[in-house]
């Protein structure tokens, strides 16, 4: 199960800025993980996209770790000037669920599906020819109005 950081009133909710301090923490877990920025520019997202896009890579992370234990796995975040992309790809895994004893049954992608679409994104996911998972996110960045 995910904490809820936002239940926690001494934390500032996480965004963008806080993604390598997720990876790190799944790199300890053993996780080889890579971070892609493409294209920043400088202009943020909406505070809601970032804490959106947060949340499903720290879901994602917490599924490599369940499912694929040991999946090299490589996040990907595309700035646009219309819509932010993101991209989390990992291979099969190297330690078998049961034996890490994390089986599970959430309901996992229907949650990450329907907090997309509250920002009025979207999102795929399924398995990669290699045996891994890919999912795949677009979410649009309002456009500010110049004077």
């Amino acid at each position: 199960m995910l904490r809820n950081d936002d239940d926690l009133p001494t934390r500032p909710r996480p965004d963008l800025t806080d993604l390598e301090a997720l990876i790190d923490e799944s790199r300890q877990l053993g996780i080889p993980v890579t971070l892609e920025v493409v294209n920043e520019t400088g202009r943020r997202p909406p505070l809601l996209v970032e804490r959106t896009i947060y949340r499903l890579v720290q879901e994602a992370l917490t599924n490599v770790h369940k499912h694929a234990g040991g999946a090299r796995t490589r996040i990907r975040v595309e700035h646009t000037p219309d819509e932010l992309l993101l991209s989390i790809t990992n291979g099969r895994g190297t330690q078998p669920v049961e034996q890490a004893g994390l089986l599970g049954g959430g309901h996992g992608l229907l949650g990450l599906t329907e907090r997309i679409r509250l920002v009025g994104g979207e999102l795929t996911a399924g398995h990669t020819p290699d045996g891994g998972f890919q999912l795949l996110a677009r979410v649009p960045i309002a456009r500010q109005e110049t004077p």
